[in-house]
């Protein structure tokens, strides 16, 4: 294989993970959010809130566009990770041979296998492509640099993930804004307990 063919193929396989990608995400998001409304339909007053807000049953309209735009960022900061490891390894040449895109997309791909992403015939397809460019990789910029590019690319995209799924979380803290009774209602309540079972 060419090293124009590999790089063509890595884009190609890379550009199928990132679809897959997302639509993983999302998918995790909607079981989430269904787990999440369920649990709290559990209970009357939950019940109530999930109710009053019918979209906490899914993930929300955003998360689509919005993983959409973490996964081009995050691929753009795993190209950039890789034309700084270059530049700071004085193999600029060299590694235009290969192309920057194809260099970090042999990163991504490694991403990816390492987290789960390629699965069955992926794998077989990618994993040539991948074994090109990784061992490509390696010549350039050795082992352990090609190591740490697939550790701090694997640490960026888990950090984006979070931040997504954090937004998702944080839309039923919002459903719960002004639904909890002040804490002094609730100090006043306990009192009255105490009172009663004292009484008692």
């Amino acid at each position: 294989m060419t090293l124009r063919g590999a790089g063509a193929a890595a884009q190609t396989a890379a550009t199928a993970e990132a679809q897959v990608a997302q639509a993983e995400l999302r998918a995790a998001a909607e079981r989430a959010a269904e787990r999440a409304a369920h649990a709290w339909s559990e209970i009357p007053a939950g019940r109530a809130l999930v109710d009053g807000a019918p979209g906490l049953t899914r993930a929300s309209d955003e998360l689509r566009d919005d993983a959409r735009g973490q996964v081009r960022a995050w691929q753009a900061y795993v190209m950039d990770l890789v034309r700084t490891e270059g530049a700071a390894k004085r193999t600029t040449a060299r590694l235009a041979s290969l192309g920057v895109n194809g260099a970090g997309l042999t990163v991504m791909l490694a991403v990816f296998a390492s987290t789960g992403g390629i699965t069955g015939l992926e794998a077989v397809v990618a994993g040539g492509t991948s074994a090109v460019g990784h061992k490509l990789l390696e010549a350039l910029l050795g082992d352990q640099a090609v190591r740490s590019l697939a550790a701090r690319a694997r640490d960026d995209l888990t950090e984006r993930v979070d931040n997504l799924l954090r937004e998702e979380t944080e839309r039923f803290a919002a459903v719960l804004d002004g639904k909890a009774p002040e804490p002094e209602a609730v100090a006043r309540l306990h009192g009255a307990i105490d009172a009663v079972r004292r009484a008692s």
